[in-house]
């Protein structure tokens, strides 16, 4: 993750994704597997790699007192709305 701030962006690669619109069958399929198919999240395939998750969850604090506004994921989605809601939401699995 990385925080722009003169822009407020928060730009993530694969910690968290959400892949959205019209995909290849593959893609939608490996989507829905690891949870990020209807919405921003952090995927099965990651969650299942975590071991110290109170290292995670410190982690998380901190990118969420970042004031971003909007988020740039890495496969194909950029959220303006409730961005900042949508991370907290999808990093409170740690």
């Amino acid at each position: 993750m990385w925080f722009h701030r003169p822009s407020a962006t928060l730009v993530v690669t694969d910690l968290l994704q959400w892949m959205a619109g019209d995909l290849p069958w593959p893609t939608r399929a490996y989507a829905t597997l690891t949870g990020v198919r209807s919405r921003l999240a952090v995927p099965l395939t990651v969650r299942a790699l975590v071991r110290d998750r109170a290292a995670a969850a410190r982690s998380a604090e901190r990118v969420l007192r970042w004031p971003f506004a909007r988020v740039v994921v890495a496969h194909n989605c950029t959220i303006d709305t409730d961005a900042h809601a949508q991370v907290a939401r999808a990093l409170a699995v740690f």
